[in-house]
């Protein structure tokens, strides 16, 4: 699993990450895609289910467009929270 940035913005309870978008590489059935976790707007798996479902907005902002993931709830925060603490290494490191 791997994490990457690119520029826009990216906000959680924890740490505002503005100037960055945060895209995460998951997993399907078919292989890694990448997420840009600015455009989700909810990730759940549900009872019993052996994926993900993630929520993201569409492009044009006027629909949802889902993607099932093999990852669980909490290793997509997990992955979350460690690009966040890898971004405030870098910028001490930069200082």
């Amino acid at each position: 699993m791997e994490a990457r940035k690119r520029g826009g913005a990216f906000q959680t309870g924890m740490v505002n990450l503005e100037g960055t978008e945060m895209w995460l590489e998951l997993h399907d059935s078919s292989g890694a895609l990448h997420v840009n976790m600015d455009n989700v707007v909810n990730f759940r798996r549900y009872d019993g289910g052996e994926f993900t479902q993630i929520a993201t907005l569409a492009a044009s902002r006027d629909g949802v467009t889902t993607y099932n993931v093999i990852e669980t709830p909490q290793e997509i925060e997990n992955m979350i929270v460690g690009e966040q603490q890898r971004l405030r290494d870098l910028a001490k490191i930069t200082r």
